[in-house]
């Protein structure tokens, strides 16, 4: 069978007349000139590049025969229907079927004809179903792992800390259940791991703090229980870790306020206790460790990065004052202190302070003083911007006087504060 007669057969199963671009296709030129077909520099077609083209219908079992093909980019069409096995008889290298209808298996029998080739199997948002496969370790050349968003099911086996070339393995949403490898600091090229929204229990392996690698660690909305690794000083490459809606205790490990690279750091809905790190990343982007059991004061050094921009710590146990610099913090857009017992006054920021503000929530805590006239000119300076100003400016039963006045207008909700501790 030609190349030029299976890539026909292709073109009418996916609906190529539809096609967001289809410039050449079925003419007499030559295939290589045909969109999304690049071949060898002897002619024959090695990849098929047709991402985000309008794509329908389904594959055809001719795919494979098109013998020299060793990419397959299809992400995000509206392709359905299974999966032809025949294209794990091509010396596959790198297949992308993100984003599409297909159905079927995700690890079928076939797809280890594959396995001294492929590098990159990104299957993620479709409706392919199956466990992951004790043999997956048969893809010793394998980088990237994408099956997100699938009926997958099962556990993570043992056997995947043995791909030394991972360099992503991305589950998230899968219905995962057991849990997280004790080896998996062995994939010691892994920069991103993400088993979030799943259903794993057990403790965060500590072999994932030799991971000098990482960058991206997304383990939220399981029921991972224990303490937080302490050996964090191998993560020096660490940029965002999402651990919130777990069963975590215990303390932040002090090891991690020197992490440089931090931007995203989420700890929300746990039963975290200790003091929040002084962290120095000066990237520092994103925190969120509401409804937890944070004690001791807020550092004043996580203002000092010039890209915070949220800084969530609602629901703790956090005393003392303000930090009279958190102003300072250029980017800052939400900042919800509330539901702590927190002391002192709400700190006055400068004029031309806090211009990207949208939300400061104190409201439930034990503050003393007035809700600053800075905060208040921010509100009439920036009506479609700061939206959410909430405080303690409701007086309490059996009082006439709020324990945070608001100037009329200012406050967008008042609160009657929390019982002192």
């Amino acid at each position: 069978m030609s190349d030029r007669f299976a890539l026909t057969v292709f073109y009418y199963s996916t609906g190529g007349a539809d096609w967001n671009n289809n410039s050449g296709w079925l003419s007499t030129d030559s295939i290589c000139t045909w969109y999304g077909v690049v071949c060898s520099p002897t002619g024959k077609p090695e990849q098929l590049r047709l991402k985000q083209n309008l794509l329908n219908g389904t594959l055809p079992d001719e795919i494979g025969a098109i013998g020299s093909v060793t990419v397959l980019q299809l992400f995000q069409n509206s392709l359905t229907g299974e999966i032809p096995t025949s294209i794990y008889s091509l010396p596959i290298a790198a297949v992308d079927f993100e984003e599409n209808q297909f159905t079927g298996e995700l690890f079928p029998d076939e797809i280890f004809n594959a396995a001294e080739t492929l590098k990159f199997y990104r299957a993620g948002n479709t409706f392919l179903s199956g466990t992951i496969p004790d043999t997956i370790s048969s893809f010793t050349l394998l980088k990237d792992l994408w099956i997100p968003n699938n009926n997958v099911g099962g556990v993570i086996p043992d056997s995947l800390t043995k791909l030394n070339d991972l360099n992503s393995f991305l589950a998230s949403n899968c219905g995962l259940s057991g849990t997280i490898p004790l080896e998996i600091g062995k994939l010691e090229n892994l920069t991103k791991l993400d088993v979030s929204n799943n259903n794993l229990v057990g403790e965060i392996p500590d072999s994932i703090g030799s991971l000098s690698k990482l960058e991206k660690l997304y383990i939220q909305g399981n029921s991972l229980d224990g303490s937080i690794p302490n050996n964090s000083s191998n993560m020096s490459a660490l940029n965002e870790l999402l651990a919130d809606d777990n069963d975590l205790i215990g303390p932040i490990p002090s090891g991690y306020k020197d992490l440089i690279k931090l931007q995203n750091f989420t700890l929300a809905n746990n039963t975290i206790t200790g003091t929040i790190p002084a962290f120095n990343s000066p990237v520092l982007h994103f925190i969120d460790f509401k409804n937890n059991r944070l004690t001791e004061q807020i550092p004043s050094s996580i203002f000092l990065s010039s890209e915070l921009r949220v800084l969530i710590l609602s629901n703790n146990l956090l005393t003392g004052n303000i930090p009279d610099n958190y102003s300072g913090a250029a980017n800052l857009s939400d900042l919800w202190l509330n539901g702590n017992y927190l002391t002192g006054t709400i700190p006055d920021p400068s004029p031309g302070q806090l211009l990207n503000i949208e939300e400061i929530l104190v409201y439930n805590n034990t503050l003393t003083g007035n809700v600053p006239d800075g905060l208040c000119t921010l509100r009439e300076d920036l009506p479609q911007q700061f939206l959410f100003l909430q405080a303690d400016c409701e007086p309490r039963a059996g009082s006439d006087i709020p324990d945070n006045e608001c100037a009329p207008g200012c406050c967008t909700t008042c609160f009657q504060g929390r019982p002192r501790l």
